[in-house]
């Protein structure tokens, strides 16, 4: 594998494992967000939620570990891909969602700028893809980083997650204040 697919490996692998932290940490706030595009309704909402942070998780567990990693590539693509059309149609229908992609936010998502990082996500994972063949000694080093980048990634979301509850602890506050 080369110098440059290695990187990309290791930063989808970080990308997915913080992703998939993030949802499982804020899955109500992520179930209105699939719920909010307006495409899948009722009980398979749930599914759905679930399927994507399993799939983040083996994704980011492949790039990691380096395990059918131009799978993991080309896996990432069509995810990416499917992303982007979810948030074409929202752009379509005019719809205001709250993504939620990197944990619960307050802000509503800049569809424009969700299309654009998702089809560079997609041109990351292809590069990736198509890059020379796999190499064995890369596997031992990648064992020994396995546990850390999953640990940032965890902490970077928990991290991220106190602030957000943290900003809406004001706002109640705020609200309560005023009545």
């Amino acid at each position: 594998m080369s110098i440059i697919s290695n990187f990309l490996a290791m930063l989808l692998g970080f990308m997915y494992l913080s992703s998939a932290t993030a949802k499982s940490l804020s899955f109500i706030q992520f179930y209105h967000s699939i719920k909010s595009f307006g495409i899948i309704k009722g009980r398979l909402i749930v599914f759905v939620g679930c399927s994507v942070i399993f799939i983040e998780i083996g994704l980011g567990v492949s790039f990691i570990e380096y395990i059918h990693v131009r799978l993991a590539f080309i896996g990432s693509a069509v995810l990416m891909l499917l992303f982007t059309i979810l948030f074409v149609h929202a752009k379509r229908q005019q719809k205001q969602v709250t993504c939620n992609c990197f944990g619960s936010s307050t802000k509503q998502t800049n569809i424009k700028h969700s299309i654009i990082r998702n089809l560079i996500l997609v041109i990351v994972s292809i590069t990736g893809s198509i890059a020379p063949a796999y190499n064995d000694q890369i596997k031992v080093e990648s064992l020994q980083l396995t546990l850390p980048l999953v640990t940032i990634a965890c902490l970077f979301q928990l991290y991220k997650e106190s602030n957000v509850s943290k900003r809406y602890q004001k706002v109640i506050s705020i609200s309560r204040d005023a009545q």
